[in-house]
């Protein structure tokens, strides 16, 4: 900047001194911000810009600043004709973010005298009157609005239809518990609080268990008989909403409200009633000074009760016209309203429908046994109510069965590391009467089916797994049925068989050919290859993204019981797991509107981008080869003992078998009378130095991997070095005379094709050396080298790369599998059990490190030997990126990217893998011209046949998933409405009305909607809705 701009800058200021600094606040200051135009020396245009508050007053300016506002003049007398205009501007500035404990702490004063206040009576002084009849008033209650002072009297008589309220006395100093039974409160049952002509008096109060603590109440029976409450004690009490204890003469009851409040506290906390009664307890009395009834074993019977009532009255039973004891099995749970159910939400003649859509109507179930859920013998025999009424078998038929079956060691003949079936037989039955539960869930929507859950009695048998299949399909009606379970391979094989023992009513009768088995998703990859593909449910039409997992999600749900239901009566523990699935079965129904309307969105959007990638995919190939490929597929489809699409033909030629080949080439040259310069011949020579590039490469990379620092792990470090250093340098004597072009540099290291230090000489680590292999220097292929020695490279580098290929693929494979074992089953507690598992995948990382690393030297010298090969097409740039899992989860594992966001979608149906799982599996060699190998483009193509099959499963799913809304839309027979679907239908449409989707049943529900029919529907606003 020029002295002149700077000296007529600093002169030009709008304001003398600038406004005072003020500190931050939360609210908004509004800024008037004044700018001047001015021009300066060198005739361009300058501005001056400042701020201050709106409100606040001008300053006084110098008479130079006056000047120039009036006549427009800069600090040299210069016009710059604008004659010094203001330009107000006025901005917003933004609020700063303040944490709303930290805005609270300021008044954390004014809070803590409020509290203390409640402790005195500030309002009320010593010789203050009732406000009811003028007498001393000295007694407050806590639980009325404005815990005005009363005396005894009034106290009383105000309270005598809130007998359960509690109440302070003042003492003198301060206030102390009382109760209103001390006061000398009596409640009248029968006639809602109205005094009764025969009173029957009770001597001893009644014990009241209470959401707001346990009670001691004075009460007086009805005993006229003119009430329309009845004669029985419990009776009157029950419609005083107390529940009693016992039958004949209680002396104990709780509260519906208290009830209530636990109900739902443990199927949302899965709350004990013992620490929801001892909480109790302690808001009765925090200090354990008073004496207070111990009725906690007779409120647990209640509970036990009102779970079982409010089964019943949930269920429609306690309005049958033939009683509740007519109640048949399953007749108590809630059902899945989505799930295909005849008569319900089934079009007519939907078992007439073609095979191309009876897909729509298939039943998928997901079986599993969960071994938490155990039961302790503890010897205790207490009544189940309402056996079989809900989720569980019936217990008589069933363990009546099971004594009929005979007891058999069923062996595992998978591949799979899962112990379900080896441990069938002994799997934590000592000291146990259950040692977990079996149970079935729908797997589209995860609600748990009536008669569908069952006791183990040891392990995982079948004979279990079998009676609550066939007891949950009793009078289903279905076109074909899917049951997934993690040991489906095994379990389906003689499944037809065991059915022929049991009682007929529960066969499937002619049902073979339309029930299906397929593995869940997370649990597939656990079994051998022979189940990969047959038990798949990526490839299996009609079954949508579905995942099978759901049960697991269920057991997810219920294991937080487990610590207390083992230690229950049989009766109970049947009775509290029914209370928790229903909760559960409801809390999924009432979900479904939001759940069902967020997987439209992801089908949609999913179709769309894996229609676009298959269909660039699919361009690529060739029509004939499409038709030999679909047909392999359409074949595999109807019979799957046909070739599998779906499997990797791992068939990779590795370096040991270019080596055996060349050797044996060798022994040819040898014959035909050409003499070898060495006993080591070229092909041995150029493996020996791959090798030892690869022994750098490992060096290198422990180095960077952190196992240096120790002495010892030095000592270890500097002997590998040690040893490489000779053997390159005997390795070095053999290139002299393959290689004698190299020789020569090594003597005058400036030459362009080395890098300085490449004789090692010079105190250089040996795995820094560089050993000038062909690929090193191109230019002396047809001088400096031996006569083909180049090509000879060529072939090693071809098969290294696909060799490192396959080990990368192969680790990442490890990698995953190990990952998810850590994450699943020991992150948590236990710092060994960590340790252990962090290092184990430690090292299978920086294995799959080094492979990469042994890749991209292979591509290295490809590029420099062949940069314009066939191979390019195969190989490619291997970035850190690229070196993931075929999962979706494995991109953070294992490219180190940042984690995905919660929700994000996961598995086969989101796969965007790397390009290291699209190449060629198969032999990387083919024809030789001209000394140049070449990759046959049928072995390419075929590397690629397994993408492609996987690929159109993939986009067949999601179509599945997004056309099922279509092709379901008028499946409803009946058109009641309901608030449920109503609500369901208004967060439905507008995603309908963005897709350009058509939804003629939403007029069934809605009536502020217009239709036309086979037009896109008219719904309201977006927003509106």
């Amino acid at each position: 900047m020029s002295r002149a701009r700077q000296r007529a800058t600093q002169r030009v200021k709008f304001y003398e001194e600038p406004a005072p600094k003020k500190a931050k606040t939360t609210e908004d200051i509004e800024i008037s911000t004044h700018s001047i135009l001015h021009r300066i020396s060198n005739g361009r245009i300058g501005r001056e810009v400042s701020h201050r508050p709106v409100a606040a007053p001008p300053i006084p300016q110098t008479e130079t600043e006056c000047a120039v506002e009036e006549n427009g003049l800069d600090a040299s007398g210069n016009g710059d004709g604008t004659g010094g205009a203001v330009l107000p501007e006025t901005v917003k500035v933004s609020k700063p973010k303040v944490h709303p404990i930290a805005k609270w702490l300021p008044h954390r004063s004014t809070f803590i005298d409020e509290l203390l206040r409640h402790d005195a009576r500030p309002e009320d002084p010593p010789g203050s009157k009732c406000r009811l009849c003028q007498e001393p008033g000295s007694i407050r209650c806590v639980d009325c609005f404005g815990s005005h002072l009363h005396c005894a009297g009034c106290t009383v008589k105000s309270h005598a239809l809130s007998p359960l309220h509690r109440v302070e006395k003042w003492n003198g100093a301060f206030f102390e518990r009382t109760t209103l039974h001390q006061l000398g409160l009596r409640v009248q049952l029968g006639h809602r609080g109205d005094p009764c002509k025969c009173p029957e008096v009770t001597e001893k109060p009644l014990t009241v268990v209470d959401a707001s603590g346990i009670h001691r109440v004075s009460v007086d029976y009805c005993g006229c008989g003119e009430s329309v409450s009845g004669f029985h004690r419990r009776i009157q009490l029950l419609r005083a909403r107390w529940f009693p204890a016992t039958l004949d003469r209680p002396s104990t009851v709780i509260t519906f409200d208290a009830l209530n409040v636990f109900h739902n506290l443990t199927l949302q906390g899965k709350t004990t009633f013992y620490d929801f009664y001892h909480t109790l307890v302690r808001l009765t009395d925090n200090a354990g000074l008073i004496p207070i009834p111990d009725c906690y074993k007779l409120c647990m019977r209640c509970v036990l009760e009102w779970r079982h009532l409010h089964i019943i009255k949930r269920s429609g039973r306690g309005h049958a016209a033939d009683g509740i004891e007519a109640t048949e099995a399953g007749e108590c749970a809630v059902e899945c309203p989505a799930c295909p159910q005849p008569g319900r939400n089934l079009p007519n003649g939907w078992q007439d429908v073609g095979e191309e859509d009876s897909w729509l109507y298939t039943l998928i179930l997901s079986i599993d046994a969960n071994f938490r859920l155990k039961l302790k013998d503890r010897g205790i025999k207490d009544p189940e109510l309402g056996s079989g009424w809900a989720y569980f078998v019936e217990t008589d038929p069933y363990m009546g069965h099971l004594d009929t079956c005979e007891e058999q060691a069923e062996i595992n003949t998978c591949d799979s590391n899962l112990h379900a079936v080896d441990h069938a037989n002994s799997r934590f039955s000592k000291g146990y009467t259950a040692t977990g539960v079996g149970s079935i869930v729908c797997a589209r929507h995860t609600l748990v089916r009536k008669n569908g859950v069952a006791d183990l009695q040891k392990g995982e048998r079948y004979v279990t797994m079998d009676y609550i299949l066939l007891s949950t399909l009793i009078g289903v009606i279905f076109t074909s049925l899917l049951l997934t379970y993690d040991i489906a391979c095994q379990w389906s094989k003689n499944l037809f068989a065991r059915m022929a023992k049991f009682p007929t009513f529960m066969q499937l009768r002619n049902a073979a050919s339309r029930v299906f088995h397929a593995i869940p998703k997370f649990h597939l990859p656990a079994h051998g290859p022979r189940c990969h593909s047959k038990y798949s449910l990526n490839y299996r039409r009609g079954v949508g993204r579905t995942d099978g997992e759901g049960v697991e999600r269920e057991w997810a749900h219920i294991n937080a019981v487990a610590t207390s239901t083992r230690e229950m009566g049989p009766g109970s523990r049947h009775g509290t797991l029914d209370d928790h699935w229903g909760a559960w079965n409801w809390r999924k129904i009432v979900g479904l509107g939001p759940s069902l309307c967020a997987k439209l969105r992801d089908a949609i959007s999913n179709q769309a981008k894996h229609r676009v990638l298959f269909q660039e995919f699919r361009s690529t190939f060739s029509e004939d080869l499409i038709q030999q490929w679909d047909g392999m597929i359409a074949a595999w489809n109807l019979d799957n003992t046909k070739p599998d699409p779906y499997s990797e033909t791992e068939n990779v030629t590795t370096l040991a078998d270019v080596r055996l080949e060349l050797a044996k080439e060798d022994a040819v040259r040898l014959e035909d009378g050409q003499l070898a310069r060495h006993n080591v011949t070229p092909s041995a020579f150029l493996y020996m130095g791959l090798d030892l590039e690869e022994q750098q490469r490992a060096i290198r990379l422990r180095v960077a991997a952190g196992h240096a620092g120790t002495v010892s792990d030095d000592a270890s470090i500097q002997d590998r070095r040690n040893a490489l250093k000779r053997r390159i340098e005997n390795w070095r004597s053999i290139q002299a005379l393959y290689m004698p072009g190299v020789s020569a540099i090594h003597s005058n290291p400036d030459d362009e094709d080395l890098e300085a230090g490449a004789s090692g000489e010079g105190g250089e680590l040996a795995e820094h050396i560089d050993l000038c292999l062909p690929s090193k220097v191109p230019r002396m292929r047809d001088v400096g080298c031996l006569v083909g020695l180049h090509e000879t490279e060529l072939r090693l580098r071809l098969a290294q790369a696909a060799g490192s290929l396959t080990q990368l693929r192969r680790q990442l494979r490890i990698y995953s599998n190990l990952a998810s074992y850590k994450q699943i089953q020991v992150s948590g507690p236990g710092q060994r059990a960590n340790t252990r598992a962090r290092n184990l995948l430690k090292r299978f990382r920086e294995k799959s490190d080094r492979c990469a690393e042994r890749y991209r030297a292979a591509h290295a010298a490809l590029v420099a030997l062949d940069p314009d090969g066939v191979w390019t097409t195969q190989f490619h740039v291997l970035r850190r990126e690229d070196v993931r899992g075929p999962g979706r989860g494995d991109d953070v594992a294992q490219s180190g990217q940042s984690r995905r966001r919660y929700g994000a979608g996961v598995g086969e149906g989101h796969v965007d893998m790397s390009w290291i799982w699209k190449v060629q599996r198969g032999n990387p060699e083919g024809a030789e011209e001209n000394g140049t190998v070449e990759i046959s483009r049928a072995e390419m193509d075929e590397g690629l046949r397994v993408e492609y099959a996987k690929s159109k499963a993939r986009i067949a799913r999601w179509d599945e998933e997004s056309n099922w809304w279509l092709d379901r839309r008028l499946s409803r027979t009946d058109t009641q409405t309901d608030i449920a679907a109503e609500s369901f239908c208004r967060l439905w449409i507008p995603v309908f009305q963005k897709n350009s989707l058509v939804a003629p049943w939403a007029a069934d529900f809605l009536t502020d909607i217009r239709f036309e029919e086979d037009v896109e529907m008219q719904v309201p606003d977006e927003d509106d809705v």
